[in-house]
């Protein structure tokens, strides 16, 4: 679970693991938006 109080935060950190993890970031993505929406794997 991610819980940050700004918003910004959460999308400053996204955007540094994206970055991290270009080559696999369209698995990435996918895993980041699942667990976003609440869902499991």
């Amino acid at each position: 679970m991610i819980y940050a109080g700004d918003p910004e935060a959460v999308t400053d950190f996204i955007e540094k693991v994206s970055r991290q993890w270009a080559e696999n970031y369209s698995r990435y993505r996918r895993a980041l938006e699942a667990i976003v929406r609440g869902e499991e794997q």
